[in-house]
């Protein structure tokens, strides 16, 4: 069987693809030559030659190339049909058209390169338009394995930078109208926004391996990285670029989007916020931005007195001697979740990044600073802070409202000469 659809095939390319030509050269009825190319150009070579030993019938092979496009697929179907009647392998080539996660029948199917399971077109576009909406940036990586995808499969899928598919099944209407699909809303085509979402994504990761200093151009230790850390777009440069997120996000569904390439990323520690402190697009500054933006100004460590610049966002200051206080009120904070966390926390939404805390506001209950302290520093001043004072560096006093309400701070914030 196989050589007589290869003199057909042959004969069909040297009359240049018209069929009306072929069929004056051949006894053969147009609907069995079209049968023919079809099997020829859209099953899988491997099962092509199955036609040789008889381990698969035309039938059969119509059949699979009509419900499933991709050869690879084709390919992971056929051993669960070896030993099963024509009827029955139909319905098998039914059920696996299927996918496992969204459940829904589908002609097209990806095989993911890390754990090789089917993932159907439609979950693998929703998969990238997702983490392209979250403030947070996400790795795009398999939702069975959670191995990352390469971006060469990724560009592969969604025909970035125009490259060129030698697929045919790739070419297909069913296909193209994957990434065709329009916005209900303002009916603009979402395949330029893939393709730009994909192309951010590659500049997001280049920025990660050259900030972090990763020799190793390798997606798994960017993934330890993600784990540390929360990346997203610094919030100034979409500013300057583009006037506001929004806007960012319509220019994404033009075809050429060359700004995209100069929105730098912004991170901040995970441990800097919790469940009850929501991702806010202003806590996200590039380092180039925060240095412009950034007022200068200095406080020094109550225990050892050295001078600090604000930091980018997270008032909890780690100092070089090794202990911890708050840029906001300038006191000593434990290093516990109750000192990194709970003293800023006054309310919902509240957290680290707000340049307040509960000092400053006056808060009623339980302050969380750290009253007395036994570093080698604080040591020699019996326990006592610094002053707050920047230019001071006398140890405070012992404060008497303390004695009596037994509520607020231990010492003074200031000495008594700075009072």
């Amino acid at each position: 069987m196989n050589h007589i659809i290869d003199d057909i095939y042959m004969n069909y390319l040297l009359c240049n693809k018209e069929l009306q030509t072929l069929l004056s050269f051949t006894n053969k009825s147009k609907a069995t030559i079209k049968k023919y190319i079809d099997i020829k150009e859209n099953l899988h070579e491997d099962l092509y030659q199955l036609f040789s030993t008889k381990k698969i019938t035309i039938d059969i092979a119509l059949y699979l190339i009509k419900h499933v496009f991709n050869p690879e697929h084709q390919l992971y179907i056929y051993p669960s049909l070896i030993n099963l009647k024509t009827p029955d392998k139909k319905i098998k080539i039914k059920e696996e058209c299927i996918c496992d996660i969204c459940c829904g029948n589908s002609k097209l199917f990806e095989i993911t390169p890390c754990c090789q399971n089917k993932l159907c077109l439609s979950c693998l576009r929703k998969i990238v338009l997702s983490s392209s909406k979250d403030i947070q940036f996400q790795l795009l990586s398999c939702p069975f394995c959670r191995h990352i995808f390469p971006l060469d499969y990724l560009y592969m899928i969604f025909k970035v930078g125009n490259i060129k598919l030698f697929e045919p099944w790739r070419n297909k209407y069913e296909y193209e109208y994957n990434f065709k699909i329009y916005n209900d809303k303002n009916f603009r085509c979402i395949k330029y926004y893939l393709q730009n979402t994909i192309y951010k994504y590659k500049y997001n990761l280049q920025q990660m391996i050259q900030s972090n200093q990763i020799n190793d151009h390798s997606l798994e230790m960017i993934k330890e990285e993600i784990t540390n850390h929360i990346y997203s777009d610094c919030y100034h440069c979409v500013q300057k670029w583009y006037g506001n997120h929004k806007r960012f996000y319509k220019k994404q569904y033009s075809p050429e989007n060359i700004k995209m390439k100069y929105i730098s990323l912004g991170k901040i520690e995970k441990q800097c916020v919790n469940n009850e402190v929501p991702l806010k697009r202003k806590m996200f500054l590039c380092q180039p931005c925060f240095d412009k933006h950034n007022s200068g100004e200095f406080k020094k460590c109550p225990h050892c007195g050295i001078k600090t610049l604000k930091p980018d966002g997270c008032n909890f200051v780690r100092c070089k001697c090794g202990n911890n206080w708050c840029f906001v009120c300038n006191l000593r904070l434990p290093n516990t979740h109750e000192g990194h966390n709970v003293h800023y926390y006054i309310g919902y939404g509240s957290g680290p990044y707000d340049d307040h805390c509960r000092i400053s506001t006056n808060y009623k209950g339980e302050t969380h600073i750290l009253q007395e302290c036994n570093c080698k520093h604080c040591r020699e001043r019996n326990g006592a802070p610094l002053c707050k004072n920047i230019d001071c560096y006398r140890p405070t006093n012992f404060n008497k409202k303390y004695s009596q309400t037994k509520k607020g701070l231990f010492y003074n914030i200031y000495c008594d000469q700075c009072l």
